[in-house]
């Protein structure tokens, strides 16, 4: 689990972003979700140490910012929204995500690699494998990079919108994936900039915007997406419009936004 308390982390003596108390749990799908420049991706990189905070940000109870680098990736795994193409082939990308459990030689064992080959089958890249990131498309290079995120075998995935460039295929498999990881016990904590999506593949929220007289933005709610239903008004301040449930059957989401009523659809 990922607990937050009395945090604000920015940049440069720049504060972004305010969260007075928040929790991540292991074995759930936790789904970000504010305006573009909210503070989203920020908030991940603070948990991730890429980012110096005050206050306190604490992972299976250790504080974040007193840990090593290797600590903490034994303890969380972190795909950023943006993928590079490194001069790597996909087999070995997804290979760096047994680094922090190998010792200074970095030779992988066996066990190592019926890892990384499991991770390649779950993000269907298998057939990448010898080729270079550079090589393949930007949403078989996110699928690449999301199977070096599952080798890595840490208790909790911190994604930045990690179906960015994915066709709606494979968008779902990536969420089914990810449902799957957190029904194993694995803490799922992504950022979203599609509200029903959000809404229909989270098991709890985190709503991040700005009150009119602040200068940087706040983590203003928290709840499970039914909870955050009735807190209509925060959803539009953070997103700029409501949202309610319908009961459509075939719809991929369970979410429709709206700009008035906010009452429950159906047939």
């Amino acid at each position: 689990m990922i607990a937050i308390e009395h945090m604000c982390c920015g940049y440069q003596d720049r504060p972004v972003l305010f969260c007075e108390h928040a929790l991540f749990p292991a074995g759930k799908v936790t789904g970000i979700i504010g305006a573009n420049g909210s503070g989203k991706s920020t908030l991940l990189r603070a948990i991730e140490g890429l980012v110096s905070y005050e206050g306190s940000i604490t992972i299976d109870g250790k504080e974040s910012a007193r840990m090593t680098p290797k600590e903490r990736a034994c303890l969380i795994s972190y795909l950023p929204q943006v993928s590079p193409a490194v001069n790597l082939t996909v087999r070995e990308l997804v290979s760096h995500g047994r680094f922090a459990h190998l010792g200074i030689s970095r030779i992988l064992s066996e066990k190592d690699r019926r890892i990384v080959k499991h991770a390649m089958e779950q993000t269907d890249v298998s057939h990448l494998a010898g080729r270079t990131l550079k090589e393949i498309s930007g949403g078989e290079r996110q699928r690449a990079f999301l199977a070096m995120a599952i080798a890595q075998e840490a208790k909790m995935m911190l994604l930045d919108e990690p179906t960015t460039g994915l066709d709606i295929g494979h968008q779902k498999e990536v969420m089914n994936i990810l449902k799957d990881l957190a029904g194993k016990g694995i803490g799922i904590i992504m950022t979203l900039h599609d509200i029903p999506e959000a809404f229909t593949v989270s098991d709890h929220l985190v709503l991040i915007g700005r009150e009119a007289a602040d200068t940087r933005s706040t983590v203003l709610a928290t709840g499970t997406p039914d909870e955050i239903l009735h807190q209509q008004e925060i959803l539009k301040k953070c997103v700029g419009t409501g949202i309610v449930r319908t009961c459509i059957p075939g719809q991929l989401v369970d979410y429709v936004l709206v700009n008035g009523s906010t009452e429950e659809t159906g047939d």
